[in-house]
């Protein structure tokens, strides 16, 4: 593969191995191990971590995420497009190596 291929891939994000879920009451919210920091989570997000069990494109996301929630794929390319650069920043998403 030449360096203008890997261009041409689609970007997959991941879950940062120091992000994981924890049962907080009724909820789920997010411990960021490294930062010893815990968020509380839209219903988004938290759907969101846990399909990204996986790496996988934003495309493959919305079609996950539309089969286990009531929203409609246009919300939740936008809803997406919203929340992975946050959670990125955050450090509890991150884009996957290339392969």
């Amino acid at each position: 593969m030449t360096g203008g291929d890997e261009a041409q891939l689609p970007r997959r994000w991941e879950r940062s191995p120091e992000a994981r879920l924890k049962a907080v009451g009724e909820t789920e919210a997010l411990y960021l191990g490294d930062r010893r920091a815990l968020h509380v989570l839209n219903p988004t997000a938290r759907v969101l971590l846990h399909c990204l069990d996986r790496p996988s494109t934003v495309a493959e996301l919305v079609e996950l995420m539309a089969h286990l929630t009531d929203g409609t794929r246009e919300r939740l390319q936008v809803d997406l497009d919203e929340v992975l650069p946050e959670l990125e920043r955050m450090g509890a998403v991150r884009l996957a190596p290339a392969e």
